[in-house]
């Protein structure tokens, strides 16, 4: 099976991250949501659609996230970490051509780190490589 090429919202990535581990009661109160960090009024939008897309079922009075629900999921999360290991290379690489130049050695794990866990862009982890002073 071929896993479909899907753009999702934040919310409903959010969602998606949420089914992923458990599944949600449909009756779930706006508590019991606002507990595992999903807003009630985005569900009621989010829900339909991703049911819509079959990404999501209901059944014995809980909303699932079916086999190919998952698998867009992690393929978004692989996507990612793509994403992030490429803009981490281009980090070393920017880090590289600095060496001869000051830079405050002592920022380049902090700016790293950062942009490995998505935290900031490629160009905010750069512009930490100010010259030492």
């Amino acid at each position: 099976m071929a896993v479909p090429q899907v753009v999702l919202t934040d919310s409903q990535h959010r969602l998606m991250a949420e089914l992923v581990l458990s599944p949600l009661p449909i009756s779930a109160n706006e508590e019991a949501a606002m507990a595992r960090g999903l807003a009630p009024d985005q569900l009621q939008v989010d829900v339909p659609t991703l049911q819509w897309m079959g990404l999501i079922a209901d059944s014995q009075g809980e909303i699932a996230a079916t086999a190919q629900g998952v698998a867009v999921f992690h393929r978004v999360e692989q996507e990612k970490a793509e994403s992030r290991l490429a803009d981490v290379v281009a980090f070393a690489d920017a880090v590289e051509s600095a060496q001869g130049t000051e830079i405050d050695q002592c920022c380049i794990p902090a700016a790293l780190r950062r942009l490995a866990q998505g935290a900031c862009s490629l160009a905010e982890a750069i512009s930490y490589l100010r010259p030492a002073s």
